[in-house]
């Protein structure tokens, strides 16, 4: 039975998974290391956790094969280092800080001799050391992501600036007479990074005038004009090679809000 600190762990790490496959993998590790029957079974146990921190599933082709390497590759896809400094990431620091984790995980995916049965009261000791390596492994890849979706804010901002207020936007057109955009407030996310593009997603609000008849409507009282808003999402693309040259994949604006209330 694992401490309840040891639970709390696993629960942690769960939560950031990425779909319940990979929590069932994760459970299912846990179980096989409770197995005091099972000579490989801490060996059986660091090879699940390793195979489902999304390092075999997002591994670029063609790649190095070295867990490094992977790790590498899981976090910042196929984004050269050079295109990530001239952003403002620190490569360097980010590669170096991946070096005890995969040590860590080195040691007890390889079966060895040396480490057929690990002492019952070494358990908990690599459970929480090896959770805790992929915690901060899955933090990194988090926290990289924001650093990119931060980096191509302003080239984002220039995207959904020009979707709005530079050509139609149906969703919005058919709402009135006229449709004035006020303002748009958004933030970006990187959804992806691959070997040769990044997918990011814009989500926010757009603040329109709804306006009703023509001016002479309006100045004989027929006309009519109201404030809304509604929320959108907007799906981009950029090569990896350059971050800040961007492509809109499509923009929905959601107005059902509209048609409930008319």
């Amino acid at each position: 039975m694992l401490p309840s600190t040891t639970i709390s762990l696993v629960e942690r790490l769960g939560s950031k998974l990425p779909d319940d496959f990979s929590r069932t993998v994760l459970n299912g590790s846990v179980r096989a290391l409770l197995d005091d029957n099972n000579p490989i079974r801490v060996n059986l146990f660091a090879l699940g956790v390793e195979k489902r921190n999304r390092l075999a599933r997002v591994v670029p082709e063609p790649c190095k094969v070295t867990r490094r390497d992977r790790m590498v590759n899981a976090i910042q896809g196929g984004i050269p280092d050079a295109v990530l400094n001239k952003i403002g990431i620190n490569t360097a620091g980010l590669h170096n800080d991946l070096h005890s984790t995969v040590n860590g995980l080195n040691k007890h995916v390889h079966i060895q001799s040396e480490n057929l049965r690990d002492p019952a009261a070494s358990i908990v000791g690599l459970v929480e050391d090896v959770f805790t390596a992929v915690f901060d492994f899955l933090t990194a890849v988090e926290k990289f992501r924001l650093q990119v979706s931060k980096a191509v804010s302003e080239a984002v901002n220039k995207e959904v600036f020009t979707a709005f207020f530079l050509e139609t936007v149906d969703d919005l057109d058919v709402l009135s007479t006229h449709t004035r955009i006020d303002k748009v407030q958004g933030d970006v996310t990187t959804v992806a990074i691959r070997a040769s593009e990044v997918l990011m997603e814009a989500k926010g609000t757009v603040f329109v005038e709804l306006v009703y008849g023509s001016g002479s409507d309006e100045r004989s009282g027929s006309g009519s004009r109201t404030d809304d808003s509604y929320p959108f999402t907007m799906k981009l693309s950029a090569s990896t090679s350059n971050l800040e040259d961007l492509q809109n994949m499509g923009l929905e604006v959601d107005t059902h809000s509209f048609y409930e209330d008319n």
